[in-house]
């Protein structure tokens, strides 16, 4: 069986600050501050929330 290969990481970023911002990007708030109150579109919302947790917890 092969195992699939774990994401890191980025240097510099532990464990408690990769949770921080695992909470903080995709939460409710932060949703409704850039939808409701920004004007921004829900699918703009949901691109920059995936594409900010990538590039701030994840090696490329």
């Amino acid at each position: 069986m092969r195992s699939t290969p774990r994401a890191r990481c980025r240097p510099g970023t532990d464990a408690a600050r990769a949770a921080d911002i695992a909470l903080a990007v995709p939460a409710p708030e932060t949703c409704h501050l850039l939808v409701h109150e920004r004007g921004w579109s829900a699918d703009a919302w949901q691109g920059w929330a995936a594409d900010a947790l990538v590039r701030r917890l994840l090696v490329r």
